[in-house]
């Protein structure tokens, strides 16, 4: 199958934000953080409609019975855990952050940059800073 790379990305965004190594994600490690890592990566996978669960589960090595599994708890963890009511309004942010910086860098590209090479020079700079 090949690899949706917007999943790979979300991916990335929350190895990165949770602080995991990405093997960790992928290894079938039975820790805590772990597969709190894998869950809250395929709720925001899921939350951006990034994929089928096949393709969430196949990114993180596992089924899409585990993928929906991830969701669920997401789901259900949020309403009584405000810190994963947090996590989630903060991958939600930098993943609108990004996508918007993006587009943004995608439209100056596509116009006269001397137009706006202040702009520009401002969206690099935020695009090598969150680096997601």
């Amino acid at each position: 199958m090949k690899e949706n790379q917007e999943i790979h990305r979300m991916m990335i965004r929350v190895q990165k934000y949770l602080d995991i190594p990405l093997e960790k994600m992928t290894n079938g490690c039975r820790k805590d953080r772990s597969i709190y890592a894998r869950h809250m990566f395929c709720y925001m996978c899921n939350v951006f409609h990034l994929g089928t669960l096949e393709e969430m589960g196949d990114t993180i090595k596992k089924n899409h019975a585990t993928a929906h599994n991830g969701i669920k708890r997401i789901r259900e963890w949020q309403e009584s855990n405000p810190g994963i009511r947090a996590d989630i309004n903060a991958l939600k942010n930098l993943t609108v952050h990004t996508n918007s910086c993006k587009l943004l860098n995608k439209i100056l590209q596509e116009t006269d940059p001397s137009k706006f090479q202040d702009l520009l020079d401002y969206v690099q700079k935020l695009n090598q800073k969150n680096n997601m």
